[in-house]
């Protein structure tokens, strides 16, 4: 740790000496915060708040993020596999799945990090490590089959469009990861939705009949017949299976257990709002419980679904645990966090079961929520206004 020290002040010399290495700046900056602690340091008498900084929380929501990565490289793998494999072990399934997250990981890095580094440089600023988060999110977003050129391009668009144009990091109005997904959604939507691009490689022709490569979600947008669960069972899809996450989809969002892990540690640490998960997970269990009460199954087929289905299907706990909580981009006020939550769980539950236009509804409903979230703390920062002169008025 001495040598590196060491190193970094030498090269603050050098900063500080020659103007034509102060292009670099932000790149060393970023470097020097990410290895050491952040250059800009109070020496002063300070009013201490919280614990929590970038370093922390980003640390925090990486670490919150290895189990349901660890798990994705597996079952991405093991998803790859089985089709020609009736039941490969986790050795030969995880490096498949290393094999098919890496490229996608990498692309993700290197596109989004040079893209950070242009704006860096440019505005004389550190690169915020807030990219190491977004970079490991948006590979988990996407299904495996994807091609790295669109990788490419759905990073740029959240990098770019989403985040440096409103001015960086801590000033975007939607989650970047999720920007990034529904540009490529938009663009090349055969690549991002259908029954036939959650599985990697090849498969034997005598074994097309016999498998599906739909999701689960997917599935039940065509099963018109009352007895759902009993038809997603005889596809092999049982609850037990979705909560592990034994099953096609995108790459990190397929187990439940996994990210009730990464709640936990999310909201032990403060990085995560419990307010939010709370409220979506109770308009989204009373919305599917009314759904549930008045919808014929005969017309609708995901409205005859329990709620305890909806939770291990799709991207819903992944996107909730992951992406709504985003602390930018998701209402700031105690109360908004409560309505901010409340208008996604609603909004994930009306647009599975009504719009059969695509599967799944977890991404536009918290883009939704996003672009909704400065009205809702305008409204209630303006209410809270309002009775506080009238009741100094009193």
């Amino acid at each position: 740790m001495k040598i590196i020290k060491k190193t970094f002040s030498n090269f603050k010399n050098r900063f500080e000496n020659k103007r034509s290495w102060q292009i670099i700046e932000p790149v060393f900056g970023a470097l020097d915060s990410f290895l050491l602690s952040t250059n800009h340091i109070t020496t002063g008498k300070v009013h201490l708040r919280s614990s929590n900084n970038t370093k922390s929380m980003m640390s925090w929501m990486i670490i919150a993020l290895i189990p349901t990565l660890i798990f994705s490289i597996y079952n991405t793998g093991l998803q790859s596999l089985i089709i020609n494999t009736p039941s490969p072990s986790f050795i030969p399934s995880f490096l498949q799945g290393l094999k098919i997250f890496l490229p996608i990981y990498l692309t993700t890095l290197i596109v989004g990090g040079l893209w950070e580094i242009i704006f860096a440089i440019k505005r004389k600023e550190e690169i915020n490590e807030g990219f190491l988060v977004t970079s490991l999110l948006f590979p988990l977003i996407l299904p495996p089959s994807i091609s790295i050129l669109q990788v490419a391009l759905g990073i740029s668009f959240a990098v770019v469009i989403c985040k440096e144009l409103f001015g960086g990091t801590g000033k975007n109005f939607i989650n970047p990861a999720l920007g990034g997904r529904l540009f490529l959604f938009l663009s090349f939507p055969g690549s991002m939705t259908g029954k036939n691009i959650w599985h990697y490689g090849a498969v034997s022709l005598d074994k097309i009949d016999s498998l599906t490569h739909a999701t689960p979600l997917y599935l039940s947008k065509f099963l018109f017949n009352s007895d759902l669960i009993l038809n997603l069972e005889n596809y092999g899809y049982t609850w037990n299976k979705m909560f592990l996450g034994f099953i096609p989809g995108s790459i990190g969002e397929t187990s439940a257990l996994t990210c009730i892990i990464g709640a936990l540690i999310i909201i032990t640490k403060k990085i995560g709002s419990l307010r939010t998960i709370a409220g979506a997970l109770f308009a989204s269990l009373l919305t599917c419980f009314l759904i549930n009460y008045l919808c014929d199954a005969n017309d609708y087929p995901l409205s005859s679904l329990p709620f305890h289905y909806h939770l291990v299907m799709g991207g819903f706990s992944f996107g909730l645990v992951f992406m709504a909580t985003d602390p930018v981009s998701a209402a700031a006020t105690n109360l908004g966090k409560w309505i901010y939550g409340i208008l996604i769980g609603f909004l994930i539950i009306m647009l599975r079961t009504f719009n059969t236009g695509f599967s799944d509804s977890v991404m536009f409903s918290i883009l939704l929520a996003n672009i909704s979230a400065p009205l809702i703390d305008n409204i209630i920062i303006m209410f809270n206004i309002k009775k506080r002169l009238k009741y100094g008025r009193r």
